[in-house]
């Protein structure tokens, strides 16, 4: 067998390595506009701009970006821009993708709903959320998985609100907003204090304190997430720095064993260095891989780590 030049063997290991590695992989860095791989912004003489509101990543991978601006998903593949899906023209804040390339989108204003669209964007359905019980604006996160669908309200519980077909189901709720096989988790702070994770069993019983993580200053937002490859908590923090011209923003990673709630390491990330708000701005992907929504003055970038 006849050995690979030493240069040819260096390039397909650098190939390997940048599609094994999410820390090298290309990442969806779309800049602002209305064009074919562009998300949109409004910047408003009152009031805060609005650009990607949230985002989700699929199982093959690909990245979803909801333009609130344009009504549309826009999709990508890697850097790529794959198209883009036009939605009906409301104020959508959240979404979920569904099995055969349809969406879940949380509309708490207008319609006061979970939206339901196929792959072409055309709305099949909606369940409206006040006759279950959920106060569409203390909705924080909308969810999808075998189960059905779920909403996040206040930051502390979810409820299950319909099966993944957008059909009404009685509502369930459970405490926490992460899951991981048969334990569920929540993280609450107190004003000047540090971050509590706790957790409880599914299938019921009482709460017991995991951890306590102590944060250098008060955070703008933080959010727990479960691994479901790993016995890990990532709980992902932001917080604000204000400069001379404007604001920017830092994200501490912090990474805990889920059993023992040691903690197991800490990473700082890249924050947004502009004013637009993201309602849902850090993920799990199915393959475990941390991504997290930043903005800055060219555009959106939906960035990628192993936790």
């Amino acid at each position: 067998m006849r050995s690979l030049p030493w240069a040819c063997a260096a390039l397909l290991l650098a190939s390997c390595n940048s599609a094994s590695d999410p820390e090298r992989r290309p990442i969806p860095s779309p800049g602002w506009g209305a064009g074919n791989g562009q998300i949109a912004r409004d910047v408003p003489d009152e009031g805060a701009p609005i650009g990607a509101r949230s985002f989700v990543v699929g199982a093959d991978g690909r990245v979803h970006i909801l333009d609130q601006v344009s009504a549309r998903v826009v999709r990508f593949e890697g850097s790529s821009a794959k198209g883009a899906v036009k939605l009906p023209a409301r104020p959508f804040e959240d979404l979920a993708l569904l099995e055969g390339g349809g969406y879940a989108l949380l509309d708490p204003f207008a319609s006061r709903a979970v939206v339901f669209v196929d792959a072409q964007g055309s709305e099949q359905s909606k369940i409206e959320l006040s006759p279950l019980g959920v106060e569409p604006g203390r909705v924080t996160a909308l969810d999808a998985d075998e189960s059905g669908v779920w909403v996040e309200v206040d930051g502390s519980y979810r409820v299950r609100i319909g099966d993944a077909t957008g059909a009404v189901a009685p509502p369930q709720a459970e405490p926490g907003t992460a899951r991981a096989g048969q334990w569920l988790y929540e993280a609450t702070r107190s004003p000047g204090g540090p971050v509590t994770v706790a957790r409880r069993p599914a299938a019921g019983g009482p709460k017991a304190n995991l951890a306590s993580v102590a944060l250098s200053s008060a955070p703008i937002d933080f959010r727990l997430l479960a691994s479901q490859q790993a016995p890990e908590l990532y709980l992902a923090v932001r917080f604000g720095v204000s400069t001379d011209v404007g604001g920017a923003e830092s994200i501490t990673l912090v990474v805990l064993h889920a059993e023992t709630g040691a903690e197991l390491r800490r990473r700082e990330l890249g924050g947004s260095s502009s004013v637009e708000e993201s309602f849902r701005w850090v993920r799990l992907s199915p393959s475990g891989s941390l991504r997290w929504l930043t903005v800055d003055a060219k555009g959106v970038q939906v960035r990628e780590v192993a936790p």
